[in-house]
Parts: structure tokens; sequence; C-alpha cells
């Protein structure tokens, strides 16, 4: 179905003007500024719009009218009020009132009227992708994105264009895999740092070390007291000996004195140098004691000296090496974690792999061979053969927007265009070329010199 020409009466500041419609391709309202272009193209979406705006009606005119007739003598007609609501009415090729809603009638004619290649072409990328994405409509469900991710969302995370859904799983699974990643490296190094500091021994070995010394300072000790009790009895019974021995021969010089009192001085000087001989021969059966007691014990306190510096060592060791294993374990756990976490982001880097190859997938579907819409950076773009669209030569910039029309084209496929000029000589050449090739219609506005002219 393609529009043979439009009729428009007292809209904006045309009077009356015809607009005869190339069957295909570009027809061309140029001229210079202020000459009724704009005015043109703004009577004929009045047409397709829903809503009421009495400022399209020519100063003066107490009504204005856009008529639109379609190759088959269908006719389009809105006719605008000053006073009242505007009037839409459609009759068929045989004249007669369409019985379907002239609303409806307008709607299943031009579902996606408002594709405009130039606005397509001079968009930013967030909204072009979105015009392309809105042609070709892709689903995805919480199931589909479960089978491939493993991760349980909503029917209301799965709104929206596919390929935008599974850019946005897509990014919160990057974002979790790289927390994930962080948290596995800190733990790594953190299990790896304690091991590195922990000292070289062998608990085992140390400990068995460490219980033979205490079993060998407790036997000298054992041998110190034996020896005391020893060297003490033999002094004692020694002590006894000569007490006992000096005590009868006191008591015989007592008997001595008693018989012979003459000699009691003799006998007395006697009894005191034989007393302090006594006392003298104890202090060095004592001393002799004593230096027996040394000399053996001081090899000994040689060894519990040094058993106590290596105890003291070994209880130092044994008590780093406890402390060690608890650190031990420490690091085994967070190696393990760190295990868990690299299985978590290796399983994420799955899923983020098998979005990618789902959204490959669906692009397929997009009927322009090479098109792809990439997320590189904070907004999503289009990519043709991996170059961005704004790097594309206009030609190619053209052919695009060209193709994304035709997608977006419903029964009446009539393409209104503004601000033309935007594209050069060359370019715009291009765009005829091209948009004859695609069997649209294009209802074009173009600034040039001159009056205006419809070509």
């Amino acid at each position: 179905m393609k529009v043979t020409h439009l009729k428009i009466k007292n809209i904006l500041g045309i009077e009356e003007a015809e607009i005869v419609m190339n069957p295909t391709g570009v027809t061309c309202i140029s001229g210079s500024n202020g000459s009724g272009k704009t005015s043109r193209l703004e009577a004929v979406k009045s047409l397709f719009d829903g809503g009421y705006d009495a400022t399209l009606i020519r100063n003066g005119a107490e009504s204005g009218e856009v008529v639109m007739v379609l190759d088959d003598n269908t006719k389009i007609r809105k006719t605008l009020k000053v006073n009242g609501r505007p009037d839409l009415k459609v009759s068929g090729p045989d004249g007669l009132k369409s019985k379907i809603p002239p609303k409806t009638f307008l709607d299943m004619l031009v579902d996606n009227f408002s594709v405009d290649p130039v606005r397509f072409m001079l968009a930013k990328p967030k909204e072009r992708v979105e015009i392309l994405l809105q042609a070709v409509p892709l689903k995805v469900t919480p199931d589909h994105i479960k089978a491939i991710t493993g991760k349980v969302v909503t029917e209301d995370d799965c709104e929206g264009h596919a390929l935008q859904v599974l850019d946005t799983i897509r990014t919160q699974i990057y974002n979790e895999r790289t927390g994930i990643n962080s948290r596995a490296e800190e733990k790594q190094k953190y299990a790896e740092g304690i091991l590195k500091d922990l000292p070289e021994q062998d608990a085992d070995v140390v400990s068995n070390e460490l219980t033979q010394k205490y079993e060998r300072q407790t036997e000298i000790i054992q041998v110190l007291e034996k020896l005391k009790d020893e060297i003490g009895t033999t002094l004692e019974s020694e002590k006894k000996d000569i007490e006992e021995s000096a005590t009868r021969h006191i008591e015989s010089l007592d008997e001595q004195i008693a018989g012979l009192q003459q000699k009691i001085n003799a006998l007395q000087l006697d009894r005191q140098t034989r007393k302090a001989g006594v006392e003298n021969q104890i202090l060095q059966a004592r001393q002799k004691a004593n230096d027996l007691f040394a000399a053996r014990k001081q090899p000994l306190d040689e060894e519990i000296a040094t058993l106590a510096s290596t105890i003291a060592r070994l209880e130092q060791v044994s008590s780093e090496l406890e402390r060690g294993s608890a650190l031990r374990e420490t690091s085994r756990k967070n190696a393990e974690e760190a295990d868990l976490l690299k299985q978590q982001s290796s399983d994420l880097t799955k899923a983020i792999q098998e979005i990618d190859k789902l959204k490959a997938d669906l692009a397929n579907q997009i009927p322009i061979p090479g098109l792809q819409v990439i997320n590189e950076g904070k907004q999503p773009d289009l990519f043709m053969d991996g170059v961005p669209f704004d790097r594309l030569n206009k030609a190619s910039q053209v052919n695009i927007a060209l193709r994304v029309a035709k997608l977006r084209a419903g029964d009446l496929p009539l393409i209104l265009m503004d601000n033309a000029e935007c594209l050069d000589r060359e370019s715009f050449a291009a765009f005829e070329a091209a948009a004859k090739e695609t069997g649209l219609q294009f209802l074009v506005t173009r600034v040039t010199d001159g009056p205006l002219r419809v070509n």
C-alpha cells in the first residue's frame, strides 16, 4: 500500500497545498528557511497524531484539513476545528465509510510510523539502539535465564528487549564475579602470607625433643635429691659416730676426772683440746661432704642450666608451633575459601559466556547482517562488522538507517524526515539511491536556496 498524494488546507502557514508522492523512494520538499517545508511535514504528522493541537490551524481560519490518498483510492481525512474536537474519517476504495474505526485503521497501517532515518543517524547511541530493538522485538524468560546462568530472576527482571535484559543480567554477573575474584585474591594472599612467616620445624619432632629434655631434667633432679640424701645420710652417720665416740671418751674422762681430782686441770684441758679436735674433725667431715657434694653437683648443675636453656627455647618453639598450627588451619581454610570463590568465579564466567552466546544467537535474528548491539563503556551502541556506528562513513550510516526504517515500517511504508540538509550533497544522493531500493516512500524536507519545491 502506497500514498499517491496528500492535500493540506489551512494548516500552519499553508493556505492550500498538494503533494504528489513518488511511488518509491524520496519525495523531497526543498526551499529556503521559512518557505513552508516543515509546515507541510508537520501537517502530515498531525494526521497520525492522536492528540489535538489547535495551534496547527492557520491564523484566521475556522478549521484545517489534511487528506491522504492511497493507491487503492482509500482516503484518510483529518479535520481540525478551532472550536470542537478533531474529526478523523476513513473512506474505502468504493468511497464508503470504512467499517473499521479510523484510529484503529491508522494504527494497523503505521505500527511504527515515527522512524526517521536522519533522526536515527543523529541520535545518541542509547536512543539508536532502542530504535533498532523496537524494530526487532525479542524476549527471554526467567526459565531461560536460569537454564543458562543458574540465576533465579523474576518476570519483571525479564521485562524489555531480550538483548537489553541480557546486558543487564550480564553486568550484574560480571560485577558479582569481580567482587568474588577480589575476595578470592585477598584470601589466597592471606593464606600464603600466613605460611610465609611460620617456622619450618616439624611440630612432632620438637614436641618429642622437648619431652625428652623434660624427662632428663627430672632424672637429674632426682639424682641430685638422691645424692643430697645419700651425702646427708653419710654425714649424719659420721657425725653420729664421731659424737658417740666423743661422748664415750668424754664420759671416760669424766670418770677419770672424778677419780683423779688432782689431775682435773690437766684432764679438763685435755677434754677441751679433744673436744676442739672432735669439733674440728666434724667440721672437716662436713667440709669434705660439702666438697664432695659440690664436686658431684657441678656437672649436674651445668647440665640443668643447659637443659633449662634448651627447654626454654623448645617451649618458645612449641608455643610458636602451637600458634603456627592454628595459623596453618586458618591458612588452609582461607585457601579452601579462595578455591571455592575461584570455582564460583569460574561458574560466573561460564554464565557470562552463555549469555554472550545467547546474545549472539539473538543478534543473528536482527535481519541486518553484521549489525550488532554491543555494550562498550557505559552505553550500548550499534556496531557494523565490529566498527562503531559513528565511525562508519555516511553511506554506510545511511544504508543502516534505511534498513532499520524498513524493519519498522508498517503496512503503509511512509517515512517522514525533517532536516535532511544534515546530509551533504554526495550523502543525500546516496540516500536517494538507497531509499529507492527499500521500496519505502520518504517525505523529506531539505533546506536549499530558492523557492519551495516538491519533487
